[in-house]
């Protein structure tokens, strides 16, 4: 964690006009910690999501928690994997600075009524006569403060952070510092505010109510019909009684006085699900519904395995050359098209071709392990059978492994035959089954090992294994063998072929994962047809390739090389955590660069060269598939009943999305659990900080929510959002 310091800029202003990665490195070098956040891209939220807050939220797991003033990280976030973002800036004791956000009118006739010194360092945020106003902590602890008590300024301390200029705000205005003064001391008249508001360690947090005015009050006499016709609603929409459930235990805390019991919304439910449809039913009513309720629409898991949404990063696939040639040609021949499942094939295939040709400087070469992630039927069997039509030309058929891998003896043979070989898997999930169970037979355990002894030969000599009898068994060396795999599995499968050794042993860390989620796309229609010539003809050029002095390497640009020694001291820190994330990010950097230099050879195989373009492209395939990987091995892999248990648990948490979960719906739907079991699991939870406990206040009593640490955000409450400007549930400005 970077060290507790008070704010002390100078020339403040000037930041206004660089770009966020130069004012992060100000801010970092001046010893102020930050973060990066998503951004606005074209109106729209970089994250993808219909979110609450755009440009606004943390684009690493931990946000505010990962705030760091080291250059090195800065650079590798600002400069490789989020170029663009904007800037956050944690608040409280991390950077010893308070902030009031000035919002509304009321605020601001608040502080002049109250002779609050508002001669401190300020910036304007992108809301219409929206401000910061930056004091000095000092040695107080002040936590964040949401219109406490009736006061209508918000408090930004521990625990919460501020968007910093020049970032970029929804409203398309940009973020910018008024002046250079250094923080005032936070002013003496609001701390018997902070001290009204302040809870004990481990208390519950007040989480904030509903956005906006509900249109009507309903009375008792009034509730259950109401409701009732509200489920009518979500059911004929095609909604489950345990969604309803959530959706209309939301909407009865918010609208109905007093609320009903979660027993008779139970009943309310289970009545609606038996009776007629709804008088009104049409996609408005929906809409309108769902928008009411806090977070209702962000229900899907962003980062989780088999989410609706894709998770591979977007805007992957290179605008020209032979990656991109032979996406297109996959696209054309699928009945629900996956261009990142077509990237991922692509990328195997290439990385074949270019084996034993090309290397980095650093001698790393472009054998590459990727496993595809869909539901059964979306098209991922498209790229496969692609590939296989692609190589089945007589230069490139040699390239081909077989459909399936029987024992660690059987890949050997093939590389004997010919030492560079591409393996297209279906059911992968089956395969790493039966090579990663404990019961496996040492013929197909072995494959396991070989897999991983393989990566790291590329460049070197594999040696094989030695058996008792050699005359039967003979070990011949290969030299610089090339194998790349793209494997496909469903979600399911996959993970469940996965132990928790599995993903310290160096296994895991060597695949790159494409997840497209469970959503197979819109069909289209196609005709069957052989790939393009002038594809074919560059691909058997670049096969027949002659390097008689060995591999050719590739350029690096300096600056790549730079970014190379930043990335390697970013990943440090993230490896300490825990033997799989010691496992998996010290492969990123290898991964990249091995990315990186498929890239430049697709790009141009005659004059490859590894610029910043591949290098950014490679980290962040590498990145992400890191994190994908950390963030799931928790959920989604168990070695015994009880880290089952929690993990189901935790994805119950997770998939509720930002609106969090009740706590009368987490005991219905984990009723496989005792009393007990649910408390142990939910209490490890929230001390290791993986879930945060918070409550919906209304006006008869606080509802308890759990919400996944990947949501959690500082509460707030909007504000009155000026015509024009888009409601910011979260409140961050």
């Amino acid at each position: 964690m970077a060290k507790k310091r008070t704010i002390q800029l100078t020339a403040l202003t000037q930041l206004n006009k660089l770009t966020t990665a130069q004012a992060a490195q100000v801010y970092a070098r001046q010893g102020i910690s930050v973060f990066p956040l998503h951004t606005m891209e074209e109106g729209k939220c970089t994250c993808g999501q219909n979110c609450k807050s755009p440009g606004k939220h943390p684009r690493t797991q931990t946000g505010w928690k990962e705030a760091t003033n080291d250059e090195a990280q800065i650079r590798l976030w600002w400069g490789t994997l989020y170029p663009g973002a904007n800037i956050g800036m944690p608040t409280g004791g991390i950077n010893s600075v308070v902030v009031i956000d000035v919002d509304s009118a009321d605020a601001q006739n608040y502080l002049q009524k109250n002779n609050i010194d508002q001669d401190t360092l300020t910036q304007l945020t992108g809301r219409e006569g929206g401000r910061h106003l930056l004091y000095d902590a000092g040695d107080r602890e002040i936590k964040n403060s949401v219109k406490n008590a009736g006061v209508p300024i918000d408090i930004r301390g521990d625990g919460g952070y501020i968007v910093v200029a020049p970032s970029l705000h929804a409203s398309g205005r940009r973020y910018r510092w008024t002046n250079d003064y250094p923080p005032a001391p936070f002013p003496s008249q609001l701390f018997p505010l902070f001290q009204r508001a302040k809870k004990k360690r481990g208390a519950a947090s007040t989480f904030p109510a509903a956005a906006g005015t509900p249109d009507r009050i309903v009375g008792e006499g009034e509730r259950n019909d109401y409701l009732f016709r509200q489920s009518c609603v979500l059911r004929d929409a095609g909604y489950t009684p345990e969604q309803c459930f959530d959706l209309v235990g939301a909407l009865n805390a918010r609208q109905c006085r007093p609320p009903l019991d979660p027993a008779e919304i139970t009943a309310v439910v289970r009545s609606a699900h038996k009776g007629p449809a709804a008088v009104i039913v049409n996609a408005e009513a929906i809409a309108e519904l769902k928008s009411e309720l806090p977070g209702a629409a962000k229900t899907q898991t962003p980062g989780g395995p088999g989410g609706t949404e894709k998770t591979v990063p977007k805007d992957l696939i290179p605008a020209t050359g032979l990656l991109r040639e032979i996406v297109d040609y996959i696209n054309s021949q699928s009945r629900f098209p996956q261009p990142e499942l077509a990237l991922a094939a692509a990328i195997t295939f290439v990385g074949a071709l270019a084996g034993q040709k090309y290397k980095t400087q650093t001698n790393l070469r472009s054998n590459i392990y990727i496993v595809g992630l869909a539901q059964s039927g979306s098209g991922k069997e498209a790229a496969r059978s692609c590939i296989k039509t692609i190589a089945s030309r007589q230069d490139l058929r040699r390239y081909l492994g077989g459909s399936r891998i029987a024992s660690a003896p059987a890949i050997y043979s093939a590389l004997q035959e010919y030492p560079i070989k591409t393996y297209l898997i279906d059911e992968f999930g089956l395969v790493l089954d039966s090579i990663t169970n404990k019961k496996a037979p040492g013929y197909k355990s072995e494959i396991k090992t070989v897999l991983m002894d393989l990566y790291s030969a590329a460049g070197s000599m594999f040696l094989g294994t030695d058996y008792a009898d050699r005359k039967i068994n003979p070990t011949t060396p290969i030299k610089e063998p090339c194998l790349t795999l793209y494997g496909m599995a469903t979600h399911g499968t996959f993970f469940k072929a996965l132990s928790s050794a599995d993903t310290s042993s160096g296994l895991l860390a060597r695949f790159l994962i494409f997840d497209v989620g469970r959503d197979r796309g819109r069909a289209q229609i196609f005709e069957t047809r052989q790939p393009d010539f002038l594809l074919i003809e560059k691909l058997i050029k670049l096969s027949r390739i002659e390097t008689p002095q060995g591999a050719i390497a590739v350029p690096t640009d300096e600056q790549v090389k730079i970014q190379e020694i930043d990335g390697t001291n970013a990943m440090t820190p993230k490896m300490k955590k825990t033997e799989a994330s010691s496992s998996i990010y010290s492969r990123v950097l290898e991964n990249a660069i091995k990315l990186a230099l498929v890239y430049a050879i697709g790009r141009d195989f005659e004059n490859p060269r590894i610029d910043m373009e591949a290098f950014l492209w490679g980290s962040r395939i590498a990145m992400h598939s890191a994190e994908y990987l950390i963030q799931n091995i928790g959920e989604q892999i168990s070695d015994n009943e009880t880290e089952e248990k929690n993990n189901r648990v935790i994805k119950l948490i997770r998939d509720a999305g930002g609106s969090g979960i009740s706590s009368s719906l987490l005991y219905t739907r984990s009723r496989w659990l005792t009393k007990l079991e649910r408390e142990n699991l939910l209490e490890d939870m929230i001390r290791h900080s993986v879930i945060f406990i918070a409550r919906v206040q209304t006006k008869s009593k606080p509802i308890i929510k759990y919400i996944h640490s990947a949501f959690y955000v500082p509460p707030e409450t909007p504000a009155e959002t000026p015509a024009g400007e888009e409601n910011n549930t979260t409140g961050f400005e």
